[in-house]
């Protein structure tokens, strides 16, 4: 009985262990900076809630392909002391050495420092033998070389991918992330990952920390009322919004207008009933993630919508138009290749003017071409001509038009010519990775 009631009681104590702090896994942190010109400095975002007692581990070991750490550097244990929030900044600091942290508590190896010359950082947590990889940086201008062969060059782990939860930059002194995304922790995930959103410098350490970075997506708003940008925070009057900001279009806004109406970035963005959302040529909207439409959205053929999530949506009950123009037509016989920008429109609808025997799809497995006419006299050897010998390639299209998948159509016999024509789409935006089959 007391083999039992002493195993338990090791169990119980594991399970308070554990409960004791959070397990983190893949890009819970962002390291945002770091200083190898004296004095040694780094900083990190925290991307999820931690509690109490929480340790996470920083190494400057190189970590070789094969599995391991190299063990020739140093390790800090930094602990939270208290719970902490997704978005908390830390900067750790050596200005004082041991090092310091500005949240919570960390524990220096002695050995732990950054470079000149090249180096890289990785956080994680559990055993140095078996560690659970969090984030890393590396600078040592090798990239994630092949193996951790000499003092400052590294293996990428397995667990962690660069440009998703680990960035490589060029052999640098100095870096700090740019804060162009501050807001929703995915974002700031992708941004910070993406090494043209350093700034470096082989001279001047920077001053770490700085930003205010908020985990949920994009809590300050923007609203548009026909006359005036108003923020919901102490940003002032009439500052176009970023991909940080929700922007709400209260009000008829047209991106050519002029003044405190052009092109802009916003991290969603709705349009309320009753208005209108025109995008002129040569002008665009730029959109993290979903749009909204319960108003009505115009672009005109010159004009641009970006949506950078490739699996951000465009919902709402509004009407989405947008026009595309031809090149020039000397006559009704032109053909124009196509492809929708928007979801259900059809060829009907679009290409109504258009003749229907010169509405047309390319069927590529019906393409064979395995004989070669001599000249136009009906005699055929074998051979190609790149023509297709059974003349049912190009199939009379109808219907849905299909994402990813081209069109061809003549103009309409109405003219003028020579003159471009416009068609109209109507619906909503397609955006994403389309997949067709190729033959």
């Amino acid at each position: 009985m007391q083999k039992i009631t002493l195993t338990l009681i090791l169990l119980v104590g594991s399970i308070v262990g554990l409960i004791g702090q959070t397990a983190l896994t893949n890009g819970d942190l962002v390291i945002t900076g770091f200083n190898s010109d004296d004095p040694d400095q780094f900083s990190f975002v925290l991307l999820t809630d931690i509690t109490t007692n929480t340790e996470i581990k920083f190494t400057d070991n190189g970590w070789f392909a094969a599995g391991g750490f190299r063990l020739n550097e140093g390790i800090l244990i930094w602990t939270a002391t208290s719970d902490l929030p997704c978005g908390t900044e830390v900067i750790v600091d050596d200005q004082a050495p041991p090092f310091t942290s500005s949240v919570g508590n960390i524990t220096d190896s002695g050995a732990f420092g950054l470079a000149v010359d090249g180096d890289q950082i990785f956080a994680y947590q559990g055993p140095d033998t078996a560690p659970t990889f969090i984030y890393a940086v590396n600078f040592d201008g090798t990239g994630w070389a092949a193996d951790a062969t000499s003092p400052n060059t590294s293996a990428l782990p397995p667990a962690l991918t660069n440009g998703v939860d680990a960035v490589n930059l060029n052999e640098i002194d100095n870096a700090e992330y740019n804060c162009s995304v501050t807001t929703d922790s995915a974002l700031i995930l992708a941004a910070v990952s993406t090494a043209a959103n350093w700034n470096t410098d082989n001279a001047n350490p920077f001053v770490l920390g700085g930003c205010t970075y908020s985990c949920a997506p994009c809590p300050v708003i923007a609203t548009w009322d026909g006359i005036n940008w108003n923020w919901s925070d102490a940003t002032p009057q009439n500052t176009l919004p970023n991909l940080n900001t929700t922007v709400v279009i209260d009000g008829n806004y047209n991106t050519g207008a002029g003044g405190f109406q052009t092109s802009f970035s916003a991290c969603n963005l709705t349009i309320n009933p009753l208005y209108t959302l025109s995008i002129a040529d040569n002008t665009f909207i730029e959109i993290q993630n979903d749009i909204i439409a319960n108003g009505n959205i115009t672009v005109e053929p010159q004009g641009s919508v970006v949506q950078i999530d490739d699996t951000a949506t465009t919902t709402g009950t509004g009407t989405i138009t947008v026009q595309k123009e031809t090149t020039i037509l000397n006559g009704p016989l032109e053909y124009t290749y196509w492809s929708s920008p928007v979801s259900g429109e059809t060829m009907e609808d679009t290409f109504g003017v258009v003749p229907v025997s010169r509405r047309f799809f390319f069927e590529a497995g019906n393409f064979e071409d395995l004989l070669q006419e001599v000249g136009n006299t009906g005699v055929f050897n074998p051979g190609q001509d790149d023509i297709d010998d059974t003349g049912d390639a190009w199939q009379l299209a109808s219907g849905i038009m299909t994402p990813g998948v081209g069109y061809a159509t003549t103009a309409s016999p109405f003219g003028p010519f020579p003159a471009p024509q416009q068609f109209t789409f109507v619906g909503p935006f397609n955006n994403g990775i389309y997949q067709t089959t190729l033959v």
